[in-house]
């Protein structure tokens, strides 16, 4: 009787996904692989556990953060802070005439000065619904090209300080691109809900986050200009 030669066992796949994610940050660290990496631990994270997300409860708060100095240019922080990151309710929903509809309780960002203002007489590039957490950069990076100088809300003195700014006097650090992901993750509770059958890919809300929680989270882990020499 012969007898069959034993397979070699399979990694787990969570020990899989580790050692993938550790080869990942030993390379090269640009700005792009950067968030790759983050966004690839984020969707990792959500796939061992199950995703509770808070629906439709009404938040609105400030994207800026007191330990972003450390990793982001002093124009960009400038920026973030007439930024606040807020879930959509049915009135915002009702009122959008540009771009698909959130559903109620998708996450966004939007100018803090002409929030008060009805949709429809925001200026342009007041508000976005990036699709995922990673993705949040690129939409700030929007609002500060299309929407600041054209904002009648905006004072004109925060208009005149980012003018000023030479355009390499302040730069980021090595770890901003992770920054942006995991403070979004850890400060803000922000999570990304995969595309359904009736609504897409999407940031909501965690459910066990508060407002208040964004006040004494930090973001850890990341090198900032100290630890780099500069």
């Amino acid at each position: 009787m012969k007898t069959r030669p034993r397979r070699a066992n399979k990694a787990p796949a969570s020990t899989m996904t580790s050692a993938s994610t550790t080869a990942s940050s030993t390379g090269g660290r640009n700005t792009k692989k950067s968030v790759s990496t983050a966004s690839e631990a984020v969707t990792a994270s959500a796939a061992s556990s199950p995703l509770r997300y808070q629906s439709h409860r009404p938040i609105a708060v400030p994207l800026s953060l007191p330990d972003e100095s450390k990793w982001l240019s002093a124009p960009l922080c400038l920026v973030r802070k007439q930024i606040e990151v807020f879930s959509a309710t049915p009135q915002i929903i009702a009122e959008r005439r540009t771009g698909p509809k959130p559903s109620a309780g998708t996450v966004g960002i939007r100018c803090r000065h002409c929030a008060v203002l009805p949709v429809p007489s925001q200026a342009r590039g007041a508000m976005a619904f990036p699709k995922s957490v990673s993705l949040i950069h690129q939409a700030v990076r929007n609002f500060q090209r299309y929407h600041i100088f054209t904002c009648g809300e905006i004072p004109e003195d925060i208009k005149k300080e980012l003018r000023d700014f030479k355009p390499k006097g302040s730069q980021s650090t090595k770890g901003a691109a992770e920054y942006w992901v995991q403070s979004c993750q850890e400060q803000l509770g922000l999570v990304d809900v995969e595309e359904e059958e009736d609504r897409p890919r999407h940031i909501r809300f965690r459910d066990d986050w508060s407002p208040e929680a964004s006040a004494t989270a930090k973001a850890g882990g990341i090198p900032d200009a100290s630890e780099e020499g500069g």
